[in-house]
């Protein structure tokens, strides 16, 4: 074998292992790993997979990877074994259902003999665009933020590449080396295209999470500052309580109980925190409704609310400032639309179901697209992202979230079950 045979050989290889990984990617969750450490151990996996591909026959190659990406997933990711094993035996089968189609085509079109030089590219290119697929609506909880543009684009430079190589495996006049020169460089475009597209993802990840941190520490930062409120107008009752009670003594001796009943409305406005609407105890709850209520309430909006859920947290913080916050944010954009403004807002927990209704008015209109609702904002690739993060966290706990509209008022329904 040449060694422009060999680097075409490695280079597919590469490609091959590090396809594997992105397919294991999608069913296990990895471990908190530096970077380099796990650059490492995929790179160590490739190369001894190697060796046995080039020194053995398919079978011993074969067997040679399961058990290496098994020792891997051991170390880069959390779950079972059970499911680290069903994570590797689904992306050795799709692998292989791949190949083998590849290879009827070849043999159907009479192009059999082609299909060792151009058939290892062509199915490492399809399984790249299933990799995508995968991806996008496999792997929701991976919490994928590539926009539709992003996707045409990346499957356009991989479909040409599919058409480069059939351009190649008619070119009979040129020679050999010069046509596994262009494979390998149309696999280096490919890898490179897999990995940009992940950065990017990556990119808008991180940038959505420093915008969510953001609106939490505003929210926690609002919420103290209405525990701090609180707290002093209780100390402050509490050390005037004999004086309020000595005069409430009076007021009842002398038969006076309606100046009693109106004083003690009085003490409780006075001792009563503006823009606290709910009061639960689990401080990321407060925190988003209390942030979000208040700014309705300053956009003259009746509030309604029916939360009846337990101090202790249960669900993730982030989940919660994402579920509501999201959820929220879109109540009040329509309300600013309207002049009639009503925001009503119920919260259920009982025997392990979340119940979620929040309902406001609107302006009657609403945008969809195959039956699905979009956001009515020019940046639609930004503001887009909060549906999909709340379908996202819905699905992760098996619930189901719906919209309706009666008369005109926008519903909002979501149901959610806890795993204990």
């Amino acid at each position: 074998m040449e060694i422009i045979d060999v680097i075409l050989s490695a280079t597919l290889n590469f490609l091959s292992v590090y396809i594997d990984f992105r397919i294991i990617d999608i069913f296990l969750d990895k471990k908190e790993i530096k970077k380099k450490n796990s650059f490492f151990v995929r790179l160590l996996v490739w190369s001894i997979n190697f060796v046995f591909y080039y020194f053995c026959n398919i079978y011993i190659t074969s067997i040679s990877i399961i058990v290496l990406l098994l020792l891997a997933t051991m170390i880069l990711y959390h779950g079972s074994i059970l499911k680290k094993v069903l994570a590797i035996i689904s992306s050795f089968a799709l692998g292989m259902v791949v190949e083998e189609c590849v290879w009827r085509c070849f043999s159907y079109y009479n192009i059999a003999e082609e299909m060792e030089l151009f058939g290892g590219l062509i199915t490492l290119i399809i399984l790249i665009i299933i990799v995508l697929f995968l991806e996008r609506f496999v792997g929701i909880k991976k919490n994928l933020y590539i926009t539709n543009e992003s996707y045409i684009n990346i499957l356009t430079v991989l479909l040409g590449n599919v058409m480069l190589i059939y351009l190649l495996s008619g070119m009979e006049s040129v020679d050999r080396a010069k046509i596994i020169l262009a494979l390998i460089t149309i696999c280096i475009i490919d890898i490179s295209t897999f990995w940009i597209h992940n950065k990017v993802n990556e990119v808008y990840r991180e940038e959505i999470e420093r915008q969510l941190m953001s609106e939490q520490i505003l929210m926690y930062k609002k919420q103290f500052g209405i525990i701090e409120l609180s707290q002093k107008r209780l100390e402050s009752f509490r050390h005037d309580i004999k004086n309020h009670l000595l005069l409430l003594y009076s007021y009842l001796e002398e038969g006076e109980s309606d100046k009693a009943t109106a004083y003690i409305n009085e003490i409780q406005t006075n001792i009563s925190v503006p823009e606290q609407y709910v009061k639960t105890g689990n401080n990321e709850l407060d925190s988003v409704l209390n942030y979000s209520l208040s700014k309705a309430n300053k956009m003259n909006c009746k509030i309604e609310t029916n939360i009846s859920v337990p101090r202790d947290a249960f669900i993730q913080g982030y989940e919660v400032v994402m579920l509501l916050g999201n959820l929220l944010d879109n109540s009040l954009e329509a309300l600013e639309k309207v002049y009639d403004r009503h925001l009503y807002v119920g919260i259920s927990l009982k025997k392990g179901l979340i119940l979620i209704r929040i309902k406001n008015t609107f302006d009657g209109m609403i945008k969809r697209e195959d039956g699905i609702i979009k956001t009515r904002k020019k940046d639609t690739n930004k503001h887009g992202i909060g549906l999909k993060n709340v379908n996202e966290i819905v699905q992760r706990y098996n619930g189901d979230i719906s919209f309706s509209t009666h008369d005109n008022y926008f519903v909002t329904d979501v149901l959610m079950y806890l795993q204990y």
